[in-house]
């Protein structure tokens, strides 16, 4: 009995010595936290038919392919709505998977880096993400771009002849990416 708890023990230690990253606090101290690397496949990460509402088509999903280092597989789809008589509302979803968190947050702070260096947005507040929107009067566009743990995600929405802000748009879409992820 005693042999089985200790084996089970150092199995558990090798499974999960792998899952930590040194840090280091405000006060200068070094500590441990645990990194949980989301495993599922980037197809179950992206929203399917019966999440999406049914007013939007749906295009067929495409892979993404990034030159990031340490990018396993992406992928995205897009999906768009007659709004009145002549608006159109688009909404891509896309999912980066990267081999560990360091490189998913570089790729993650390389997007933001060029949206910043682009400028010409107003940020928006969505919890967890960079989001920002440009608008044109009649046409707007709006992005997020979110970081979870080795997951890069992202939302891109516009919308062509609407007066309606691309707001709630952006946010239903991104809570919806993110629920998946």
């Amino acid at each position: 009995m005693k042999r089985v708890l200790i084996l089970s023990l150092l199995i558990g230690v090798v499974l999960f010595s792998g899952c930590t990253e040194q840090t280091t606090s405000p006060s200068g101290t070094q500590g441990t936290t645990t990194t949980i690397m989301i495993t599922k496949s980037v197809i179950d990460m992206i929203p399917s038919r019966a999440e999406i509402p049914t007013v939007f088509t749906i295009d067929e999903t495409k892979d993404v392919t990034t030159n990031a280092t340490g990018f396993e597989s992406g992928k995205l789809i897009s999906t768009s709505k007659l709004e009145g008589s002549l608006g159109m509302i688009w909404v891509d979803y896309s999912v980066y998977k990267f081999s560990t968190s360091d490189y998913a947050k570089t790729f993650y702070d390389s997007k933001i880096n060029e949206i910043k260096q682009a400028g010409g947005y107003e940020e928006i507040s969505i919890s967890g993400c960079f989001a920002f929107k440009q608008d044109y009067g009649l046409n707007k566009f709006g992005s997020s771009v979110c970081l979870k743990n080795n997951v890069v995600y992202m939302v891109d929405t516009t919308s062509s002849q609407t007066y309606k802000s691309i707001d709630t748009f952006l946010r239903d879409a991104t809570t919806l990416l993110a629920n998946k992820v």
